[in-house]
């Protein structure tokens, strides 16, 4: 490859060299750019548009090389103006390498090929045995020709008697006794025509049939290999009740393995947030849920329910009073105050946060601890007593902090959330029916964004008041709140009225 150039650059000859590998062309224009040839390329990364211009600059300037790979440059090219064919490697088909030397071998072609060989040869031989054409017996050395054809069998033997087609030796395109350089016989021509009509076919039937193939080169021809003749089983009414009925059972399976996923998620979440508690001594105050009170407490409301002496006969109605929640109007019983705050353990300002620290400062402290300690969730209680010099002599004031609203990163705060309310009002239900107390609520959730006075006085009758525990909502008069707190806010959502 390093010495070829000198010698058909210094004869004026045309180049077209094939190569099946794009880096064997590389480094062949590496080089032509290091001897400065001039040359074109064209392979499977050129672009339309480019390769036409290749071409027609090969034809019309004197371009010394054509560097093509086999595959791309050896169709649909006509490149007449080269007179010399180099393959640098060849094709596992020889039809391919055929097929690029055509590129050359066109109408127009000016150059005759055979003639430049003879005189190439001829001159090696004269040069070598130091002979004359009269010394020189060309009928022994080309052959014998009949007819302007060269007769096979007038080829040069070896010692055992074949010729060298025969033995295929020199011949690249002799392949297990066929030529391939010839072009196909008329036998060959129709066994390719029929396999191509029955290619055809197959894949117009599939296409009616409206089935996809994933892979159109994985479609056997007919006859090569044996289709798939499966029918289709129907089934009964029975085997299909059957498979509704399993297929019933592996949903259900599915949703018991996942229900029992999540409570060992849960339990493994709280077993470590329980020994993280432990670690810092800290000690909830949350209400347990509905699900987790003992079965027989519902057994135990009517005997609970007689117990209590309430003075108002209609004890299933809300009792609407004006004054301040946070000093109760209750009898001898136990008095639970109910306050809506959110789940960032921030104690807010004015309205009935003012009014609960004025009271006591248990309520801010323990609300700002649990936070810290990671236990305000959507729907929790914290209930404790407030211990106080106001306390009075019969019964306890009790405080239950509901986790009704949200805040969140951006310090934006939710209105009340009425799930978790109606949450939170269960447990308080668990809570005063088992201390047998009364409840006191202000207005729940006034002034703040979306404010549902109705949904919320709702709830209250149908877990409290509708299930017999004393309960009261407070309206604060506007004169004294004025008098109270005249620079209270409403930071929190949760104002006395």
């Amino acid at each position: 490859l390093v010495a070829f150039p000198f010698l058909f650059l210094a004869r004026g000859h045309r180049v077209l060299l094939f190569s099946q590998m794009t880096q064997m062309l590389d480094i062949l224009q590496d080089y032509m750019d290091y001897r400065g040839y001039s040359y074109e390329r064209v392979d499977g990364s050129v672009r339309g548009e480019e390769r036409h211009l290749a071409v027609k600059n090969f034809g019309q300037q004197p371009v010394f090389i054509f560097l093509l790979s086999t595959r791309a440059g050896g169709v649909g090219m006509n490149l007449t103006a080269a007179d010399t064919v180099i393959f640098v490697d060849s094709d596992f088909n020889p039809q391919n390498d055929l097929q690029a030397a055509a590129r050359a071998h066109r109408l127009g072609q000016n150059n005759s090929k055979l003639s430049e060989i003879l005189k190439f040869g001829l001159d090696k031989l004269l040069s070598s045995e130091g002979s004359t054409m009269d010394d020189i017996e060309l009928e022994t050395i080309l052959g014998e020709t009949e007819e302007g054809q060269w007769i096979s069998d007038a080829l040069p033997k070896t010692e055992g008697g074949v010729s060298e087609q025969e033995e295929g030796k020199n011949h690249m395109y002799l392949f297990e006794g066929k030529d391939y350089s010839k072009e196909p016989s008329k036998e060959d021509r129709k066994s390719f025509e029929q396999l191509v009509n029955l290619q055809k076919t197959l894949l117009e039937k599939t296409t009616q049939e409206g089935r996809l193939l994933r892979n159109k080169s994985s479609v056997l021809l007919p006859g090569l290999a044996e289709g798939s003749t499966k029918r289709k089983w129907i089934l009964s009414p029975e085997e299909l009740e059957d498979r509704r009925k399993k297929r019933q059972e592996a949903a259900a399976k599915r949703k018991r393995l996942m229900e029992e996923k999540k409570r060992k998620k849960e339990e493994a979440e709280h077993e470590k947030k329980t020994a993280w508690w432990e670690s810092n001594n800290y000690q909830s105050f949350c209400l347990p849920s509905e699900e987790s009170e003992p079965e027989d407490l519902e057994d135990r409301e009517e005997e609970s329910s007689a117990q209590l002496d309430y003075e108002d006969p209609d004890s299933s109605a809300i009792k609407y009073v004006s004054g301040d929640v946070t000093h109760p109007q209750a009898g001898a019983e136990d008095a639970v105050i109910v306050h809506c705050v959110d789940d960032s353990g921030r104690w807010g300002r004015g309205g009935l946060f003012t009014a609960l620290e004025t009271r006591s400062a248990e309520p801010r402290k323990i609300y700002e601890l649990a936070g810290k300690m990671k236990d305000l969730n959507l729907g929790g209680v914290l209930l404790f007593p407030i211990d106080d010099k106001e306390s009075r002599n019969k019964g306890q004031d009790l405080l239950a902090l509901i986790v009704a609203q949200h805040r969140d990163r951006s310090n934006v705060l939710s209105g009340i959330k009425m799930a978790a309310l109606e949450e939170g009002l269960k447990k308080i239900y668990l809570a005063a029916k088992r201390k047998k107390a009364s409840v006191h609520l202000p207005r729940i959730g006034h002034a703040t964004k979306g404010f549902n006075w109705y949904g919320t006085e709702r709830l209250i009758r149908k877990h409290l008041a509708a299930k017999g525990i004393p309960t009261y909502i407070y309206y604060f008069p506007r004169s004294q709140a004025a008098l109270l707190h005249p620079q209270s806010s409403s930071s929190s959502g949760q104002l006395v009225p």
